[in-house]
């Protein structure tokens, strides 16, 4: 989400971004950028939603809050899943990701009727050539399995990947 994220900022968008994964992928990329993106590293579960709710309260308003989990069955994501009012479920067009993106989305259905509670949850293609028959394979078969998914898709970009590596564009 991190490029969802970036490029929302580059459209003048206020964005704050929560990193749970313990990899700290986000943290690391963020130290190298040079970025109006907030962010910050949130490893306890039980911090996760006055966290959500203090952001929420900002002054300036942020136009969009993320929440970067580490995978869907959690803790920390089930806290992510309560804090949301919209779900975001990255895959890459391979039959891993889209299986992978199938499941987190029937757990984010299965906690939000737990919850009593309606989550918008939309797959996003990222990092995708969109002109290849893989991409529209995996599209299909999403589309097959009634999984939703957000119409534009992000394409593959390798100035991202430097950036996210080097911190240069």
């Amino acid at each position: 989400m991190t490029a969802i994220a970036s490029l929302m900022v580059q459209d003048g968008a206020r964005v704050a971004v929560i990193d749970t994964d313990p990899q700290r992928h986000l943290e690391s990329w963020a130290k190298k950028e040079q970025t109006d993106l907030d962010w910050l590293y949130e490893e306890d579960d039980e911090k996760l939603l006055p966290t959500v709710k203090a952001l929420k309260k900002a002054d300036p308003p942020y136009d969009a809050i993320f929440v970067d989990t580490a995978g869907f069955k959690s803790a920390m994501a089930m806290h992510a899943i309560a804090a949301a009012n919209l779900i975001l479920i990255p895959s890459k067009a391979n039959e891993a990701d889209a299986k992978g993106a199938k499941r987190t989305y029937s757990h984010v259905q299965s906690v939000a009727e737990t919850m009593e509670k309606e989550i918008p949850a939309l797959v996003v293609m990222m990092d995708v050539d969109t002109q290849t028959n893989i991409t529209q394979a995996i599209v299909d078969a999403l589309d097959a399995q009634n999984v939703p998914r957000l119409n534009a898709m992000c394409a593959h970009r390798t100035g991202f990947k430097e950036m996210t590596s080097t911190g240069q564009a």
